[in-house]
């Protein structure tokens, strides 16, 4: 998301989803983590932050379908021992990912009927005849540590392996902070998941400590596959209000450290939101941490983060160049690249609420035809995945936005809903593709066109 939560996490499903392309596994959510997250009883001004909302990111997401993990698993191991961490050097490209620009998706975070199943896998396989090599894969430290030193390989293999069958290079985002909570094993955090354990830092040695052993497991685990990157959280400053920034920034150091010292070959990084603000608690976060990133990772949405408005290329363009220049030299990746639609474009019956954000299917596609020509252009522009196939459905947009209304700010749950309802390059309501589809498929084959030239 633009910049992290408005509020944390809200959802419980009882039954989530395994996906990849057409193979779908129910099972019960209560053999998983609680997801459970509360509102903390108070407002939250929008206005006062560079956040939007939390979200749920259950388990695994894959670029090309949502992938929330089922129960099992296998492998444990205990605690190992650990060298001292040495900073790696970093040349600041991707080794592992074949030349040249690339771009990808996520699907969602539903699970869809047998038509949007179909559907889906036919976008799918459109976008890998067009060139789609890429996809993203995410899951939690939490979710592959259940206990102390007692770790399960089995949902993240499943993704991995669906990912090689399908021909597509995996990006691996671990989340230890992700938006809005913590997502680390649960005997190290506190009831309220936004802080460590009582008598914990993140950034202390009984953390990081934990979190070697379990990047000692996890690093030869995902060696075997093509994983070209590792970020080890996502949108970590979203905390700032419940944790230090300092301790926030120790532990990701020390965590992109270790990593890097434990292979050559997976670039090492955290995914940043809001890392083209002018806020100066980001700008010295962006530095402090970059230099021990391989490549710049980054969430990039066509949205002011502070009012929830759409804007131009004259801003997309001032944001891109800030990018790039935090990024030091990195290649920059793209974990969310997004715009939504707006209202007026929901498609088939669907009633249309009153446009709040501005947003229209030409800004949608304006904002990808521009991306996609810096990023087919400039070699430090790597690699992107676009934030989503489908619009979240109107049940899931609304859950979202409802306890802002409830916390007498409608304004936010207008603007929140109308975003999220309409961010797809294809509607919920009919299952129509947009223009920004057949954008997003030219840009993919454009970028396999250039590659094939290198």
């Amino acid at each position: 998301m633009p910049s992290g939560p408005i509020f944390n996490r809200l959802l419980k499903p009882d039954y989530v989803t395994v996906r990849y392309h057409s193979t779908i596994m129910h099972t019960s959510a209560n053999c998983e983590r609680r997801v459970d997250r509360a509102l903390h009883g108070q407002k939250h001004d929008f206005q006062s932050r560079n956040t939007v909302l939390n979200w749920i990111k259950t388990s695994v997401v894959i670029s090309v379908f949502s992938v929330l993990a089922a129960c099992g698993g296998s492998g444990s191991s205990a605690l190992s021992s650990r060298p001292p961490v040495v900073p790696p050097q970093t040349s600041g490209q991707i080794p592992a990912l074949s030349p040249g620009p690339h771009l990808g998706y996520i699907v969602g975070f539903e699970t869809l009927d047998a038509r949007q199943t179909a559907d889906a896998d036919n976008h799918f396989s459109e976008a890998v005849a067009a060139g789609m090599r890429i996809s993203r894969i995410q899951i939690s430290w939490e979710e592959l540590e259940p206990a102390p030193g007692i770790f399960e390989s089995g949902n993240l293999m499943i993704a991995l392996d669906q990912a090689t069958v399908s021909g597509q290079q995996p990006f691996l985002t671990l989340t230890t902070l992700d938006t809005g909570g913590l997502t680390i094993p649960l005997d190290l955090m506190a009831a309220d998941r936004l802080t460590p354990a009582a008598g914990l830092t993140l950034d202390g040695p009984e953390i990081l400590g934990r979190f070697h052993a379990f990047l000692d497991w996890l690093i030869p685990e995902i060696a075997a596959y093509k994983v070209w990157g590792l970020a080890i959280a996502n949108e970590p400053s979203s905390l700032f209000e419940s944790m230090d920034q300092q301790e926030i920034t120790g532990f990701l150091i020390d965590g992109a450290d270790y990593a890097g010292s434990l292979t050559d070959k997976i670039s090492i990084t955290a995914t940043l939101a809001g890392a083209a603000d002018n806020d100066p608690q980001i700008i010295r976060f962006v530095a402090d941490l970059m230099p021990h990133f391989d490549i710049a990772s980054y969430n990039f949405y066509c949205l002011d983060s502070n009012t929830l408005q759409t804007t131009g290329q004259t801003v997309w363009e001032k944001n891109l160049n800030t990018f790039i220049s935090r990024a030091r030299g990195r290649e920059v990746f793209f974990q969310e690249l997004g715009c939504p639609a707006g209202w007026g474009d929901l498609g088939g019956s669907a009633v249309t609420p009153r446009q709040v954000i501005n947003a229209t299917p030409q800004i949608q596609t304006s904002f990808f035809r521009f991306m996609f020509v810096q990023i087919e252009s400039r070699d430090i522009l790597r690699a992107a995945t676009v934030f989503q196939l489908y619009d979240w459905s109107p049940g899931l947009a609304r859950s979202f936005s409802d306890p802002y209304r409830l916390g007498g700010d409608p304004v936010t749950a207008d603007r929140l809903e109308e975003w999220l309802a309409t961010i797809g390059l294809c509607r919920w309501s009919d299952r129509t593709c947009r223009e920004a589809y057949d954008i997003f498929l030219e840009g993919v084959a454009q970028m396999a066109t250039v590659r094939s030239g290198l």
